[in-house]
């Protein structure tokens, strides 16, 4: 079981896959989209930006791979003290 999973994005310039861990278990996770949606509309009429190395919490990848995380380590290690806001990654 590893406590660690590798987000990554094919536009991150350092990021990418480490491909490590096997079979039912790896670790990497990704490549995920970037942008994350297309389009525009009136309310939104600029396109998506490309995120490349940042702001990978703001991903919903991201809380689900978390909480599979948590839910792994309480399985057996007991309850894990509740985490504070996704919040946004400096980059």
């Amino acid at each position: 079981m590893h406590t660690w999973s590798n987000l990554w994005r094919g536009t991150d310039p350092i990021g990418g896959p480490v491909r490590v861990g096997t079979g039912q278990d790896p670790v990497d996770c990704g490549p995920l989209l970037d942008p994350a949606g297309y389009g525009r509309s009136a309310r939104h009429p600029l396109p998506e930006p490309i995120l490349g190395h940042c702001d990978y919490r703001a991903d919903p990848a991201f809380a689900e791979q978390r909480a599979l995380l948590l839910a792994r380590l309480s399985s057996t290690t007991g309850p894990v003290p509740a985490q504070g806001s996704a919040g946004k990654s400096s980059g």
